[in-house]
C-alpha cells in the first residue's frame, strides 16, 4: 500500500550499485554494504555520496530497516531490508482506496498528506475511484458544507442518528486524528506545540508538559474546572502511559496559568488525588524533594568506596580484598595508604585471573567473580569455538594447543579472542589460560538482581544512567528501572530530587547521606578513567571538560580539571589538559604518589606546566 501512495522511484548510478549489494530475501548491515569502498580522509566525498545515495533508498522505500535484539549490547542492531523488485507495489488508486478505507471518513486536502504524488494525480484517482463505486463522498457540516470520502459501506452508518461520544482524551498532534485536523484544533486552543484535550470531538484545553532529563515538566493545564475529575482520569492514563517508557516522575508548576500556591482546596484535592504532592511551589508526583549539597553525597561516595582519607586501607593487600575487579595499579593505589608490591606480583598469592569485565574492560579478579560474569552474560560460546574451551578445561599451557594444531600466536590469539571477549575463557595469574563454566545449579534471574543490589548499595546517591554506564551493556535499562523500583518500594532507596542544582531523578540510600555530614571533608586528589567507579563521573567529564576517558582531578570534592596522559616506560606523560591552572598541584601530588616522573610539552595561559 505504502509504495502505491508514491511515484515510480528515481535511482542514480550510486543508488543502482548500492541496491546491488542487498541481495533479496537477506538482512545486512551498513558495515556489510559499505565494506568494499575505500575508507579515510582522502575519500570523504566517496564516502558522503554513499551515505546520501542510501538514504535515498530509504527514503523511496526502496529499501527499509529491520532492528533486532543482540545479546550484550545496549541498542539494537539496524538491518536493511530490500523492498525493490521483491514486494510488488500495489496501483495508486488501489493504494488510496485502502487508505480511505482504513481512516474513516476524510477530506480531499487531508489526504495530500499521505499522498507522494500532485494534488492533480489525487483528485483523479479519488473522481475514478467514486464513478467505480469503491469509495463514496458524503457532505457534512464543519461548519460550511465540505465533502469527505468513506468506503460504501460506512455511508449507512454515517446517516444513522448517533449518541455523541463525550470521553475525555489527552491526544498529540501528531496522533493521526488530531492531525486531520489540526488548524481547527490550533484556531481554537492557540498556535504552539502542546498535548490538547478533547472532550468528545471538541478541543476544550491543553497540556504544556515536556521532557527533561528523566522527569516530566509540566508548565501549565489548561482545563476548564467543570471537566477538571474527567481529566484527572485521563491525565493519570497519560502519565502511567510516560511510565512504562521509564519516565515515572513528574512535575507541575502551574494551573490554568495560576502558580500551584493558589490552587482551591477542591483542585488541589483532585491532583493530590492522582499521586501529586505539593512541595515548595511545585506539585511532585512519583518522586520526593530532599536536596543535599553535591559535596556531602560524593564525600559519602569516597568514603564508602575507601578514596576517603578516613577510610583508605593501610597497604595494598586489604585493599585489593576489598574489591570485586580491579584494572591496574592506578586504581588500587589510591585505596591504600602505602603500596609495597604491584598488581602482578600479588596476583599469584591471591590466585587472580584476568578477563573481560560486563563494561568490556580487562581486569583482574577470582575465578568466581568470572563465573558470576558469565552467568550474568548468558551468552553461549560460538559452536566452532567449543574444541578450544574444552581443551582449556583442563589444560593451561598456550604452547601446548598451538603445537597441536600447528598454529601461529597471531593464528591462536585470533581463535582465543572471541571466547576472552565473551567471557568462556581468562588468563590466569601463571600467563596459561583456563575455561570458566557457570555452576549447573546457579538462578541467572537472582543473580542479576543480586548484582544490581550489591553496586546499588556502594552509591549514596545515583541515577539511572549513571546505573546504566556502571552495570554494562548486559543490563537493560528497563531491567535496571525494575530492580531500583523494587528497592524503593521495600524502602531500601528513596527517589527524587536529591542534589542541589542537579535536574534529574536520583535514587539515593537516606543513612548514607545523613552519616556524610559528620564526615571530614576529602582530601585533594586524581580519579584514574581505570577507577571502578569511574563511569560515575562520565557525564561531567563529557559536560565539563570535552572528555569521554580521561584522568578526573578534584579539589575539595568537586571535580576542577581533567587530563590524558600516556603511562608507558613508567612515566605520565600529559597529553592534553583541561580545567583549572591550580589543579595541576594535585597533579604533580598524582605522580609523587605513584612514584613515576611527571612531564608534558603543554602550557596554560601562556605557562608552560612544571
Amino acid at each position: 500500500m505504502l509504495l502505491g501512495l508514491k511515484p515510480e522511484p528515481w535511482m542514480g548510478p550510486m543508488e543502482q550499485e548500492i541496491l546491488t549489494k542487498i541481495p533479496p530475501g537477506e538482512n545486512v548491515t551498513r558495515q556489510e554494504i559499505m565494506a568494499g569502498y575505500p575508507k579515510g580522509d582522502e575519500h570523504k566525498s566517496l564516502q558522503r555520496d554513499l551515505k546520501n545515495a542510501l538514504g535515498n533508498l530509504e527514503r523511496q522505500m526502496l529499501v527499509v530497516k529491520q532492528f533486532e535484539e543482540v545479546a550484550g549490547r545496549r541498542r539494537r542492531l539496524s538491518l536493511f531490508h530490500r523492498v525493490e523488485g521483491v514486494y510488488p507495489p500495489l496501483s495508486f488508486e488501489d493504494a488510496l482506496e485502502e487508505v480511505v478505507r482504513r481512516m474513516g471518513p476524510v477530506k480531499a486536502s487531508t489526504l495530500r498528506f499521505y499522498v507522494s504524488r500532485s494534488f492533480e494525480d489525487l483528485t483523479i484517482a479519488l473522481m475514478n475511484l467514486e464513478n467505480d463505486g469503491r469509495i463514496a463522498k458524503v457532505m457534512a457540516l464543519v461548519p460550511e458544507p465540505e465533502a469527505f470520502f468513506c468506503a460504501p459501506d460506512e455511508v449507512d452508518q454515517l446517516m444513522q442518528p448517533r449518541r455523541e461520544d463525550r470521553t475525555v482524551r489527552i491526544l498529540t498532534q501528531s496522533d493521526p486524528y488530531v492531525s486531520r485536523f489540526i488548524w481547527e484544533v490550533r484556531s481554537v486552543l492557540d498556535r504552539g506545540w502542546y498535548l490538547p484535550i478533547f472532550k468528545g470531538v471538541d478541543p476544550i484545553g491543553k497540556v504544556l508538559m515536556f521532557k527533561v532529563n528523566d522527569y516530566l515538566e509540566i508548565k501549565d493545564l489548561h482545563v476548564p474546572t467543570a471537566y477538571l475529575d474527567e481529566f484527572c482520569e485521563a491525565f493519570k492514563v497519560l502519565l502511567e502511559n510516560h511510565a512504562a517508557q521509564l519516565v515515572d516522575v513528574s512535575v507541575l508548576s502551574n494551573f490554568n496559568s495560576e502558580p500551584i500556591t493558589s490552587l482551591d482546596s477542591t483542585t488541589r484535592a483532585a491532583l493530590e488525588g492522582i499521586g501529586f504532592k505539593v512541595t515548595g511551589e511545585r506539585m511532585i508526583r512519583g518522586a520526593v524533594v530532599d536536596p543535599q549539597p553535591r559535596e556531602i553525597a560524593e564525600r559519602a561516595l569516597f568514603h564508602k568506596h575507601h578514596l576517603h582519607q578516613s577510610t583508605r586501607h593501610e597497604n595494598e593487600i586489604l585493599a585489593l580484598k576489598q574489591v570485586d575487579e580491579i584494572r591496574d595499579d592506578f586504581a588500587l593505589r589510591g585505596r591504600s595508604e602505602l603500596y609495597r608490591v604491584d598488581l602482578k606480583s600479588m596476583a599469584s598469592a591471591h590466585r587472580l585471573h584476568q578477563g573481560i569485565n560486563l563494561r568490556g574492560h580487562q581486569v583482574w579478579a577470582s575465578y568466581e567473580h568470572f563465573q558470576e560474569i558469565l552467568a550474568i552474560r548468558n551468552q553461549p560460546a560460538d559452536e566452532e569455538l567449543w574444541d578450544i574451551v574444552e581443551f582449556f578445561s583442563s589444560h593451561s599451557d598456550p604452547n601446548l594447543f598451538k603445537e597441536r594444531h600447528a598454529l601461529s600466536q597471531s593464528e591462536f590469539r585470533k581463535l582465543v579472542q572471541p571466547l576472552i571477549r565473551t567471557g568462556h575463557i581468562v588468563q590466569d595469574f601463571r600467563g596459561g589460560f583456563r575455561s570458566v563454566f557457570v555452576p549447573p545449579d546457579v538462578d541467572r534471574a537472582e543473580l542479576r538482581k543480586e548484582y544490581i543490589r550489591k553496586l546499588v548499595e556502594k552509591f549514596p546517591v545515583i541515577t539511572l544512567r549513571q546505573m546504566t554506564q556502571l552495570a554494562g551493556p548486559s543490563f537493560k535499562p528497563e531491567e535496571l528501572k525494575a530492580v531500583l523500583n523494587s528497592f524503593e518500594e521495600d524502602e531500601t532507596l528513596i527517589k527524587g530530587f536529591l542534589i542541589e542544582d542537579f535536574h534529574q531523578v536520583c535514587w539515593g540510600r537516606k543513612e548514607l547521606l545523613k552519616e556524610a555530614k559528620s564526615i571530614p571533608s576529602i582530601r585533594d586528589f586524581v580519579l584514574p578513567p581505570s577507577d571502578p567507579i569511574a563511569p560515575y563521573f562520565a557525564d561531567i567529564m563529557k559536560e565539563r571538560f570535552g572528555f569521554g576517558s580521561a584522568y578526573l582531578v578534584f579539589r575539595n570534592a568537586e571535580p576542577v580539571a581533567a587530563f590524558k596522559a600516556n603511562t608507558r616506560n613508567k612515566i605520565i606523560d600529559v597529553k592534553d589538559y583541561e580545567g583549572s591552572e591550580k589543579a595541576w598541584r594535585i597533579v604533580k601530588e598524582f605522580a609523587w604518589e605513584h612514584q613515576m616522573p611527571l612531564q608534558t610539552d603543554l602550557r596554560i595561559g601562556g605557562k608552560k606546566l612544571q
